[in-house]
């Protein structure tokens, strides 16, 4: 293991911008921001090789510029009264009255979606189609398949309704939960609610009613074979997958969100309890872990292998730690929720960890070696996600508060 960090500088922002409008590439090796140049605006993406530019319009806004998964840029721009969408650096030649909406890629990154409006119609637009919504109460919210060739949407009526590419498919008086596609693109869960309960409808099937259902579930393995959820039966949490019930033995008023084994034969889920939910134990395959006073918001992160899990947890005020297959490991001021993430071989654990008041690069190993290493002075103000090469290295990118903007890493 390296003990040092390398250091790239990309440069710097004309003005340092609002940290909502800079927007880091997935792969951590790239930031872009919304500037102004001239009376005009442009999209500038910020790397270790220099600015890149995109062409300047009329108008851009912030809100809908977005990477996918993939780290294609998209964005929606206006001239002329006309607003459009622009991907790759390619304007997409539809116009709209207005795009309401900020983009939402599809799982692949291949397809977005987008809410328009041309006239008094309004749409939900993408590559795949625009499908008019005429008629019909404006979509809450909108979900799309793998590739996006499915789009769906909720309506916002009394009677809400479910469609799939502008066909209806599903009415009931509350659905509360997003249609959810399995990652294959092939089903559709959501949940909905009714005098008697909630219930879960899985492809067709329905389960329930329970009395009440966690946020954020139903969720599908990776593999999309299993579906599961969440519900709270007097005070306690209870994990439903495929519609057979794990009762848990430890009381909560807070229970997580279900994090599958990649292949989908485990399951985990972060079990809270205390006055402000704090307080609780990671719960693997029915069986509960230690409680700790502290544990983290994120469900816990399983390896690529599906053999080890990885979460955030504390014994009180400056005393957090990754717990990795089971082990303590190294103890920091606090760790960045949402941070951590494994290397591709399954056998490191990298994190955004807390150190003195600054970021360090946190690593933790199956085999019980631990490292933590802090960037140069500087002003760092911002790290929040770290990524791993296809090599051995891990790294992120720097924010400093006049601005500029750098990349650090270090190997293993």
């Amino acid at each position: 293991m390296s003990d040092s960090i390398d250091i790239t500088e990309f440069g710097r922002f004309p003005a340092a911008p609002s940290p909502e409008n800079m927007k880091p590439r997935p792969d951590r090796r790239a930031v872009a921001s919304v500037l102004p140049h001239g009376s005009r605006m442009r999209v500038g993406e910020l790397s270790a090789a220099g600015w890149r530019f995109e062409d300047e319009h009329e108008a851009i806004f912030p809100l809908g510029l977005v990477y996918s998964s993939s780290n294609r840029l998209a964005y929606v721009a206006s001239r002329a009264g006309q607003q459009f969408v622009v991907v790759d650096g390619q304007d997409e030649n539809e116009r709209w009255d207005g795009i309401s909406d900020e983009l939402g890629w599809s799982p692949n990154g291949q397809s977005y979606l987008f809410v328009s409006q041309r006239g008094a119609e309004v749409f939900v637009a993408g590559p795949h189609g625009a499908w008019p919504i005429e008629g019909q109460p404006l979509p809450r919210r909108f979900t799309q398949n793998l590739d996006g060739s499915q789009a769906g949407w909720v309506t916002q009526d009394r009677h809400q309704q479910l469609f799939i590419n502008g066909q209806k498919c599903w009415e009931a008086p509350q659905i509360i939960e997003n249609p959810t596609w399995s990652p294959d693109g092939r089903r559709l869960a959501f949940a909905f609610a009714s005098e008697k309960g909630v219930t879960v409808r899985v492809d067709g099937r329905e389960f329930g009613p329970y009395p009440s259902l966690n946020k954020g579930t139903p969720v599908w393995s990776p593999d999309s074979r299993r579906c599961g959820w969440v519900i709270q039966r007097r005070g306690k949490s209870v994990v439903v997958v495929d519609g057979e019930e794990f009762g848990l033995t430890f009381s909560t008023v807070q229970g997580g969100t279900l994090s599958f084994s990649p292949d989908g034969s485990r399951w985990a889920l972060a079990a809270r309890a205390g006055l402000l939910g704090l307080k609780g134990c990671v719960v693997q395959d029915g069986q509960a872990g230690p409680v700790y006073l502290a544990l983290g918001t994120t469900p816990p992160v399983w390896s690529p292998n599906g053999y080890a899990l990885a979460y955030f947890a504390g014994r009180g005020i400056k005393h957090t730690f990754v717990v990795c297959d089971g082990r303590e490991g190294q103890k920091c001021t606090a760790f960045i929720d949402g941070s951590l993430t494994w290397h591709h071989e399954g056998q490191v654990v990298g994190c955004i960890a807390q150190q003195d008041g600054l970021p360090c690069l946190a690593l933790e190993e199956l085999d019980g070696r631990s490292w933590s290493l802090k960037p140069p002075q500087g002003g760092l103000i911002r790290a929040e996600k770290v990524v791993f090469d296809q090599g051995r290295s891990l790294h992120d990118l720097g924010f400093r508060t006049d601005g500029s903007v750098f990349g650090w890493a270090t190997h293993f």
